[in-house]
């Protein structure tokens, strides 16, 4: 099952991988007792994966996503959650794109790469994707278009 447990499952890989790290920080920062949890171990990934599927253990509490994790781990731990309303946030740096970063906090489901244009308005000519304006805000914006 280790192979195919996310298509088997039907997991979200963009929230289970947030999630994952999430939890990895938390471990970290000794906040979670897991020691096998730690970034850089794709065994971890996968065990992590197979707990999540299963609800068993540590996975139980990863399944409901970051935020909800978070607000149950406490200690200020949904401050460094990777989630806007819920959703992780996919694997982007918003930090470099910041029509994409304001388009995921405005997006009405949060972080939803899928729901946002605003990401191709980065690499346009109409904003400086390094340095947002309230142009930026606008074109964010009007970047939220469902596509489909």
């Amino acid at each position: 099952m280790r192979r195919n447990c996310v298509t088997t499952l039907g997991i979200d890989t963009v929230s289970a991988g947030g999630t994952i790290a999430f939890a990895m920080e938390c471990v970290e920062r000794g906040l979670l007792d897991e020691g096998w949890l730690t970034f850089g171990s794709g065994d971890a990934v996968l065990k992590a994966l197979e707990l999540i599927g299963g609800r068993e253990g540590v996975g139980d509490l990863l399944a409901e996503g970051s935020r909800r994790a978070a607000l149950a781990i406490g200690h200020g731990s949904i401050a460094f959650a990777p989630q806007v309303k819920g959703m992780e946030i996919p694997g982007y740096e918003p930090r470099a794109l910041q029509t994409m970063a304001l388009g995921f906090a405005v997006g009405s489901r949060g972080a939803d790469h899928n729901r946002s244009g605003a990401y191709e308005v980065d690499f346009s000519d109409k904003v400086d994707r390094r340095h947002a304006t309230v142009d930026s805000v606008r074109h964010a914006i009007d970047g939220r278009t469902v596509r489909r």
